[in-house]
């Protein structure tokens, strides 16, 4: 058996001592790949209901693949998704404790759906691909701009694929520019030098990542998170303006709270960092690093001196007019900027 939270399955172990050795923590959408064997069913109940449409299909595509030839597959997850958000997930509606929503069943072939498209790309992938965001490639198919090969009916929507050989005819089309290995490194300048920051996250995580990364490019998670963290909690501490008027952190109980800090710090900024593959996350060892291609480039030309300064002056300019940064000799200390 299999779940998100490691706290529900070190509950049941509670409860079932009978189940060790045979409970797993397994991110649906990111862990999949981890299982193997042939099972007779599975049986999911409101969890796939957490997925956006992009990923509902990919998982339940790896699940039938687990499955025997005359298994089955059991779940539950909501269709009519005009509830969902701006990112695509299921918003509850919750009432005194209950879950109210509308289910309905909709048959789809995810059995042969990988098999018969098994290169194509989904419109997320795309985007990753094109180094530009899910939003701009949907505006693209809405406005006709690019055309799927294939499209999957999904509820009341439609889930978008194109064929590998798209890429070249959409960035020609889109007058894109190509991005690989080798382009890696002047991708990387020019995205920090945009200075276009929503809230100051970015300039905070690499500031403190790379006062704490090794000479490979690596960096403990919980580490880094302390420094996250700790910059913003002594703002407060100074009686400073956290960041701009609308941004979270400016609850001093959600900055204690690092299960939800380390998902924002994962979610936004490190996600900006690690769609355009300048960055990843190895879970199982609770690190994040840069691509070894972009980090053996920085590291060799002694670079990191230059990102630190370039995020420092980008720091004092996002702070100008929320209090400045009085306490700026310490941060220079603290993340080991050295003139």
């Amino acid at each position: 058996a299999v779940d998100g939270s490691q706290e529900m399955i070190d509950a049941a172990l509670d409860l079932h001592p009978e189940l060790t050795n045979h409970l797993r923590q397994i991110i649906l959408q990111q862990d999949l790949h981890k299982l193997y064997g042939n099972y007779d069913g599975v049986y999911s109940i409101a969890a796939l209901m957490h997925l956006t449409e992009t990923e509902l299909i990919h998982v339940t595509s790896r699940i039938a693949g687990l499955i025997k030839s005359r298994g089955f597959f059991f779940f539950t997850v909501s269709i009519e998704r005009d509830d969902t958000n701006d990112s695509g997930y299921n918003e509850e509606l919750i009432i005194d404790g209950l879950y109210e929503e509308e289910r309905k069943l909709e048959k789809i072939n995810i059995f042969t759906f990988e098999k018969e498209f098994p290169d194509h790309l989904s419109e997320e992938q795309l985007a990753r691909e094109l180094f530009v965001s899910t939003g701009t490639v949907k505006k693209w198919i809405k406005n006709h701009k690019i055309t799927p090969d294939v499209t999957v009916p999904f509820g009341k929507k439609e889930l978008s694929y194109f064929a590998p050989h798209q890429l070249d005819h959409i960035i020609k089309t889109m007058n894109l520019r190509h991005h690989d290995n080798t382009t890696q490194y002047d991708d990387f300048f020019e995205f920090i030098n945009e200075g276009d920051y929503t809230m100051s996250y970015k300039i905070i995580m690499m500031l403190s990542m790379l006062s704490i990364v090794d000479n490979t490019g690596e960096c403990n998670l919980d580490k880094l998170l302390d420094l996250y963290i700790k910059f913003y909690r002594d703002r407060i501490k100074l009686g400073l303006a956290v960041d701009r008027e609308n941004c979270p952190y400016n609850n001093s109980e959600l900055l204690e709270d690092r299960s939800i800090m380390k998902k924002s710090l994962l979610q936004n900024p490190f996600e900006k960092f690690e769609r355009k593959r300048f960055m990843y996350h190895c879970k199982d060892l609770n690190h994040i690093s840069f691509s070894t291609t972009l980090w053996n480039i920085l590291y060799y030309n002694n670079d990191i001196s230059r990102i630190k300064e370039i995020y420092l002056k980008d720091l004092l300019s996002y702070y100008e007019k929320l209090g400045g940064v009085p306490n700026k000799e310490d941060l220079v200390v603290l993340w080991k900027i050295h003139p």
